[in-house]
């Protein structure tokens, strides 16, 4: 399949009464040691809400139900990469997110 595009997501999860983004530091791969959102590839057979969704809880622990959370899409496209930021709206924040998830160190507001 040479020449297809190469789709991603990015998820951030606002905070909208601190005015802040979770972030996750990640542990190894792209990003390693630093601060970032979560995400990655778009698995076969996977649509992209379906791919943020499962980012997002094996980045940083996090389940969001799309059909409850409001979220906006925005579409980046640079060459051969398509790249979906999905930003959830949380209807109530909290400071405590849990635990990290299998490739994060930790997660930050």
């Amino acid at each position: 399949m040479a020449g297809a595009i190469k789709q991603l997501s990015l998820v951030m999860i606002l905070n909208r009464e601190a005015r802040s983004i979770l972030l996750g530091m990640k542990k190894r791969g792209f990003g390693e040691g630093k601060w970032n959102g979560f995400g990655g590839k778009l698995e076969p057979g996977e649509r992209m809400i379906q791919c943020a969704q499962r980012e997002l809880e094996e980045e940083s622990g996090l389940q969001v139900d799309a059909s409850q959370v409001p979220f906006f899409v925005i579409n980046v496209q640079r060459a051969k990469l398509l790249i979906q930021n999905l930003t959830f709206l949380p209807l109530h924040s909290s400071n405590s997110v849990g635990s990290s998830g299998s490739s994060c160190k930790a997660t930050e507001w």
